[in-house]
């Protein structure tokens, strides 16, 4: 058995238990060989190959049609799909790179599987790629087998296999596949690496890939004991669920000595499906946020990580949820109580049968929804008197982020209800008596 056709044994159950496989299929030799030994183990209506067209070279085209023939060929359904690269200061690698997994996710069932043709020599490459840029013990633990990616999972069989492994393969079956000239091109980092670095290395130790194999496990094992660590710190911070994200209690936090500090940082939106934070970043929230006045209001976004803080706690928001409004904005006149009401892209309103608490209203019921417009007045229930919204607002304790954004509930032109923060004195239901009760979400 080739060590290809080995590669794939382990992945067999979970494939043939998968409702989706996709393959990225760029038609070179990886994604090639990764492609036709699928087939011969499973049946090809049950895989769909994606070829992304990112329009870098003037052969793109003839590839996309050259991937498509291959597909045919193997009875493979072929989806070809052209980007835009926009480097936007990030590198035109990492550009392309992001491009392409925007589509992965966007195709990816739930439960579904996505298959990639990286190799050893991808591994040793990643690797030192990390390496030159400063990466710690989870940069240098290489690239994973498997991991969580939109609804579904990204998942590796090659990755075991050496590059000549899979030219041997593709010799023997006879594969044609494409040569992309932009890989000869060292003014890329990683073309420098293949071409001029890693061969040096191989001519002094002819093991590296061993070696380099060895160092990922480690680092692996390095990168999950620190992560126990900070889920243990983080149970002892007091977390709490926010709305849109997380928070903890700085105080706590601030008693830590600066390793475990850091170390919380790198992690606590990992743990919650955002990008690890590299140094920098964990150096400015450490002197912006964390020790920052206690009168500030400072705030840093790292891709759709937010950190803020607020009232002795810091927070962790995904910024994907984070209501955008524009104030005094009426945004509906006829919310009817037994539907949802749709705020926006990032904001919806619920309301609940129930007994004894909430608005003295039926299901049926039509209120309007809008946002603050400044100076508006409210009473509590359980106030003897009116006062201000915006003092209400602070003193139940809602985060100033939300203020301009929080929902006002109306009926009949009267303020009843702000959001699922408190009802207005007259409208609430008695003991025992049948009302409606408000849910605010933040949706992603």
């Amino acid at each position: 058995m080739s060590l290809v056709k080995r590669a794939f044994s382990r992945w067999i159950d979970d494939l043939e238990k998968t409702p989706q496989i996709l393959v990225g299929f760029s038609g070179g030799v990886d994604s090639s060989v990764l492609l036709h030994a699928l087939v011969a183990c499973v049946k090809s209506k049950h895989i769909t190959a994606i070829h992304i067209n990112h329009g870098l070279s003037k052969n793109a085209d003839l590839w996309e049609i050259h991937a498509r023939r291959f597909c045919e060929d193997l009875g493979v359904d072929f989806v070809g799909t052209s980007v835009s690269v926009d480097s936007d200061g990030s590198g035109l690698e990492n550009a392309a790179r992001t491009a392409r997994y925007e589509v992965y996710e966007s195709l990816l069932q739930e439960a579904g599987t996505l298959l990639l043709g990286h190799h050893m020599d991808d591994q040793v490459e990643t690797m030192l790629y990390r390496l030159m840029r400063g990466a710690g013990h989870k940069g240098m633990s290489g690239i994973p087998l498997k991991r969580s990616i939109g609804q579904g999972y990204l998942v590796r069989p090659l990755l075991q296999v050496g590059r000549k492994d899979l030219e041997i393969y593709a010799n023997d079956f006879d594969i044609e596949y494409i040569e992309d000239e932009s890989n000869l091109k060292e003014d890329f980092d990683r073309n420098y690496l293949r071409k001029t670095i890693i061969p040096s290395i191989e001519n002094r130790w002819p093991s590296y890939r061993k070696r380099f194999i060895e160092i990922a496990r480690i680092s692996d094992e390095s990168d999950t004991l620190l992560e126990s660590l900070a889920e243990e710190d983080i149970a002892k911070l007091d977390q709490r669920e926010e709305r849109a994200g997380w928070s903890l209690c700085l105080q706590l936090f601030k008693e830590l000595d600066l390793v475990r500090q850091n170390n919380i940082l790198r992690y606590w939106g990992t743990m919650n499906g955002m990008a690890a934070l590299n140094r920098t970043v964990i150096s400015e929230i450490l002197s912006t946020i964390i020790n920052s006045r206690i009168d500030s209001s400072p705030q840093i976004r790292v891709g759709k990580a937010q950190f803020r803080r607020y009232s002795n706690r810091l927070y962790l928001l995904d910024a994907n949820r984070m209501s955008e409004c524009s104030v005094g904005e009426c945004l509906t006149d006829s919310w009817k109580l037994s539907e949802s009401c749709d705020l926006g892209a990032k904001s919806k309103l619920f309301s609940m049968t129930s007994i004894g608490e909430g608005l003295r209203l039926l299901p049926n019921d039509v209120v309007k929804v809008a946002y603050r417009r400044g100076g508006e007045r409210c009473q509590p229930v359980g106030r003897s008197h009116s006062t201000s919204l915006k003092k209400c607002l602070h003193e139940f304790g809602l985060e100033p982020w939300w203020r301009d954004t929080v929902p006002l509930i109306f009926k009949d032109g009267h303020l009843i209800a702000v959001a699922d923060l408190w009802v207005c004195e007259g409208w609430q239901v008695s003991d025992g008596e049948d009302g409606i009760k408000i849910q605010w979400d933040n949706i992603s």
